[in-house]
């Protein structure tokens, strides 16, 4: 026997709702966490992209006022008629700074002018222009040096690459992600990098220029 009531009605009624609620919120997580996250696999190959080692994401740089390392206004327009390398990093960094300048002189070496290499320091305080000249000057003189000056800006850059920067009271240390970024003329968003193994950043490179 079924027995209809009112309270019954309105309990089912809520439960459809709060169901239908929930639903609709997991589709939404769902299609944020498919456009912020990493494009690989299946995904690449639904949007028509090469499926990259790196992780290929639909992230894209505002453009804002930089200088680069000879004191020129510069932005991210300046680098987009090529694949441009980016890292984050500063000038008194003990380790993973230099190392990553040395591995991007491998990468330099066999890409020649076909790529650009750049950092960005996130100590202005210390880096500036002239300090980060002298800086890349040790590793390869065409390596780009960037600073923003603008607290705002400086902020914003770091928010678009989503880096998470916490700076060592008293001590000369930055902790940082040591990604490396790359700005490609044929991609729409960054592709992440978070190891440094040199085939497949040449292979990721390859499959790019050959879309």
């Amino acid at each position: 026997m079924h027995i209809y009531s009112e309270d019954n009605a309105i309990t089912i009624t809520l439960s459809k709702r709060s169901l239908l609620l929930s639903i609709s919120g997991i589709l939404i997580i769902g299609a944020i966490v498919l456009v912020q996250s990493p494009t690989i696999g299946f995904y690449n190959r639904l949007l028509g992209q090469p499926v990259l080692a790196g992780f290929q994401t639909s992230i894209t740089l505002n453009d804002y006022q930089m200088l680069n390392a000879k004191g020129q206004v510069v932005s991210w327009l300046d680098y987009a008629d090529k694949p441009l390398y980016l890292t984050t990093g500063f000038t008194l960094c003990p380790y993973s700074c230099p190392a990553t300048m040395v591995f991007y002189q491998k990468l330099a070496d066999i890409l020649e002018d076909r790529a650009a290499f750049a950092l960005l320091t996130i100590d202005p305080n210390n880096d500036k222009p002239k300090v980060l000249l002298h800086y890349l000057g040790k590793f390869n003189p065409e390596f780009i040096g960037l600073y923003i000056k603008n607290p705002d800006n400086f902020k914003r850059a770091i928010a678009d690459l989503k880096q998470s920067v916490q700076d060592i009271p008293g001590k000369q240390n930055i902790i940082h992600s040591n990604f490396i970024y790359l700005l490609h003329p044929k991609l729409k968003g960054l592709v992440i990098y978070n190891r440094q193994d040199l085939d497949l950043f040449i292979e990721d490179f390859e499959r790019i220029t050959n879309i």
